[in-house]
């Protein structure tokens, strides 16, 4: 072929999957999208020729044309009449090489993390993109392990804020989205858990159960999502006048927190890093729930079956959709927040006590 292959990182043609349900057209469309920014194209270059793609992926010419004529819609390139194909913009094709996914603290264990990655791997080889993964550690190690290519991108979570995320966008272009619920995050795409509907259900389900005593364990209160939780329930407390207990644990230690309350509540609702603690407590104060105490799950993975599931309500994410999603928007170079929902699901017939 004329054009020399060589300067493209994804080297073409990327194996078809001719018994895909995906048409070969569309899977040739989606490899020159990625062709035009890691080839290094500039606008008025000439393209790839309707023969060289033939021949390359071994394909009918009108399958090609199919595949070209969406690069034409796309805006990418244009057809000169008896001159060939042209690039025509590359500021619209936002793909990158690798993507690199770091969790940052020494929470990386959380199934949530296990869960977005999965959905990170799955939606990235859609695209034939490479992960590059990083599980725990702290800032320093992040950053010395971070050295990306040109093009390439980062989705990050765990503990972090604004700054460590400007450190990391300056090796990449800006080319980054955080998963969880942060603030002041700039220059950055944001995937979130939007979790106020599901809280307002489980709270309002205590209380027509007659739960007037309540209490939130949570985390470090510097984080938002601690914040967050703490404010709803504050809120929903005082609009039903009934007692709030907010606890912050920063090692999110269930067990203790609820070993030192000084009087038991009629609901609590912790979060997953310290649901466990709290049935401990439970189990050796032979409570019930939700008769005794009506238990409340903020964070548990819907795929997640490791854990015992003795909680009255259940709100429930899907950690694969946050990692799918949060890789949609770093290949369009978004810097907006996307919100999914987190799911309250009832667990047990609310009407028996079982023990814990």
């Amino acid at each position: 072929m004329k054009k020399e292959v060589a300067k493209t990182q994804y080297l073409l043609p990327e194996k078809l999957k001719r018994n895909s349900t995906v048409p070969l057209y569309s899977q040739i469309h989606a490899q020159l999208r990625r062709e035009i920014v890691l080839g290094n194209f500039r606008p008025g270059e000439k393209f790839y020729s309707y023969r060289e793609l033939k021949q390359l992926y071994g394909v009918e010419l009108r399958t090609v044309a199919a595949s070209l004529n969406l690069l034409v819609r796309d805006g990418l390139v244009e057809k000169q009449a008896a001159r060939g194909t042209y690039v025509r913009r590359t500021d619209l094709c936002r793909e990158v090489g690798n993507i690199w996914f770091a969790v940052i603290g020494h929470e990386g264990y959380h199934p949530f993390y296990f869960n977005a990655l999965n959905g990170l791997i799955c939606e990235a080889q859609k695209f034939g993109l490479r992960v590059m993964v990083k599980l725990s550690g702290g800032r320093k190690d992040f950053l010395e392990w971070f050295e990306p290519s040109p093009g390439e991108g980062l989705i990050l979570t765990g503990e972090i804020d604004n700054a460590l995320v400007h450190r990391a966008g300056k090796k990449c272009n800006n080319n980054v989205v955080v998963i969880g619920n942060y603030e002041n995050i700039e220059n950055a795409g944001t995937v979130c858990a939007r979790f106020s509907a599901a809280l307002e259900t489980a709270l309002c389900l205590a209380w027509n159960k007659g739960a007037r005593r309540f209490m939130l364990i949570t985390g470090d209160i510097t984080r938002p999502i601690s914040r967050g939780l703490r404010e709803k329930v504050r809120v929903f407390c005082e609009t039903k006048k009934c007692g709030f207990v907010p606890v912050s644990a920063p090692e999110e230690d269930g067990y203790a927190a609820l070993a030192d309350a000084t009087a038991l509540p009629d609901c609590i609702v912790v979060t997953e890093a310290a649901y466990k603690g709290v049935l401990y407590r439970m189990l050796e104060q032979r409570l019930r729930c939700p008769d005794d105490i009506f238990l409340i799950r903020y964070g548990r993975e819907r795929q997640d079956r490791s854990s015992p599931d003795y909680a009255a309500v259940d709100m429930e994410g899907d950690g694969r959709k946050f990692g799918a999603a949060a890789l949609r928007l770093l290949l369009r170079g978004g810097k907006e927040t996307t919100a999914l929902d987190i799911v309250c699901r009832i667990k047990r017939d609310q009407e028996k006590s079982w023990p814990v």
